[in-house]
């Protein structure tokens, strides 16, 4: 299991000035033979309610990467466009005590047609349009399967 945040150990996002963002990324080459790459993930944010449908729309993104060349996104997923349930004991520094969940999500994708490519696999979270209010991303059973 992994855990990416737009607060503590965030850094400057790639190409929007002034917002923060965390990923975390693998290079590997898909094995002949492999079908999907599967995952799961729990979305975590202070954003929901108060800034649904805002500018303030911290989002996550799930990025495969062939060959350096060809970017695919496997699963995008905002603060604007999740469904998001209120979740109990969970505060993160410097934002107020209203904090909501995504819950477990599954997804799972057809990679058949890059076997034996070289790719790079990356979870990034960021926060849109301020820092105030923090999101995070539980990230686990990463599995490639191969027929």
């Amino acid at each position: 299991m992994s855990m990416i945040s737009t607060g503590i150990g965030a850094g400057e996002r790639r190409y929007i000035s002034g917002n923060e963002e965390s990923f975390i990324s693998q290079s590997f080459v898909l094995p002949s033979g492999v079908s999907q790459i599967s995952f799961d993930y729990n979305m975590i944010s202070e954003e929901p309610m108060e800034f649904v449908g805002s500018r303030y729309d911290d989002s996550f993104e799930v990025l495969l990467v062939v060959d350096d060349n060809e970017t695919i996104v496997l699963e995008s997923n905002s603060v604007n466009s999740a469904v998001w349930r209120s979740i109990s004991g969970v505060n993160f520094t410097g934002g107020d005590n209203s904090v909501y969940h995504t819950g477990w999500n599954h997804c799972e994708f057809d990679v058949s047609q890059y076997e034996d490519q070289s790719v790079r696999l990356y979870f990034v979270v960021s926060d849109i349009g301020d820092s105030a209010y923090d999101t995070a991303v539980l990230i686990d059973n990463v599995y490639i399967t191969v027929s």
